[in-house]
């Protein structure tokens, strides 16, 4: 995720957002959810 943020990759989450659906007109893409958060609990 540090990498994603330090190159300001937008990320969507479904475990923040649930479902995330992205549309498109063939040129632009939108989602209906806004971008995530780039904090994670590691799994132990």
């Amino acid at each position: 995720m540090q990498i994603l943020k330090s190159n300001n990759i937008t990320v969507y989450r479904t475990d923040e957002s649930s479902n995330i659906v992205a549309r498109s007109n063939g040129k632009d893409v939108s989602f209906n959810v806004s971008p995530g958060s780039y904090s994670f609990i590691s799994a132990k």
